[in-house]
């Protein structure tokens, strides 16, 4: 485990692996029942929040998904990386991206503002078509992609987009894993992430997010500094240690 958080630190993530022991009908099931019960970012988002949970909160309304998020395998890797701290869960948020549909390239802001780790774990439709894309190495860089386009650097094809981090990086390269139903990456919640689904069918994924258990959690309202924050707090769940 030693060798894998050290290469975790170095490159910002580690997989693919498979995740046995999942039901994945009925992670697909709970998707469909629960996702229209979340506050999504939109409209009247802030709004949204004062009446549903957060998107990123669906582990407080699927018992499934909290299992998920709590297995063994996953909370090895969790707990290695946080130097067998105490930890906990505070993100679960279920990704269903249609047939063509693109998840720009970004870093999330909550890891910008403590630090995460990102399980991204896919449940259908998952194949070197329609799985994550990764930038090694960029958990080291100050600079987002978000940044980057303001600032008018040329980022849409995954080449752009590489070039950009090779330009603050040399040892960035794009990462594109052969991934199938019930893997998993895990990563460095600031890295440089994105999916793109060019399948002709629906791909359904989710990702966990965990941190040390004395981190501030809080909402975002917006995902670029200065980040403006919800009065509600998130559902957070502890992942303590057996001591």
């Amino acid at each position: 485990m030693h060798k894998k958080i050290e290469k975790l630190f170095r490159t910002g993530y580690l997989g693919p692996f498979n995740l046995p022991d999942i039901k994945l009908p009925l992670l697909i099931s709970e998707i469909e029942r629960y996702v229209p019960h979340c506050a999504w970012p939109g409209n009247n988002y802030s709004n949204a929040l004062d009446r549903l949970p957060w998107f990123k909160s669906f582990h407080r309304l699927s018992a499934p998904f909290l299992d998920v998020a709590l297995h063994p395998d996953l909370l090895s890797i969790v707990h290695s990386t946080f130097q067998n701290k105490d930890t906990k869960l505070w993100g679960v948020a279920p990704l269903v991206k249609r047939a063509g549909a693109v998840h720009p390239w970004h870093s999330d802001i909550e890891t910008r503002c403590w630090p995460t780790l990102t399980i991204w774990l896919g449940l259908k439709g998952v194949n070197k078509d329609t799985s994550l894309q990764l930038i090694s190495h960029t958990h080291k860089l100050e600079k987002t992609p978000d940044v980057l386009r303001k600032e008018g650097v040329p980022f849409g094809s995954n080449m752009e987009v590489l070039n950009a981090a090779k330009e603050l990086c040399p040892d960035c390269e794009l990462i594109i894993p052969d991934m199938k139903d019930g893997d998993y990456m895990v990563f460095l919640g600031s890295l440089w992430h994105g999916t793109h689904n060019t399948s002709s069918n629906a791909r359904y994924a989710v990702t966990m997010q965990y941190s040390d258990i004395n981190a501030d959690i809080r909402v975002p309202l917006n995902f670029e500094k200065p980040v403006h924050w919800h009065r509600q707090k998130p559902y957070c769940y502890s992942t303590k240690i057996d001591k």
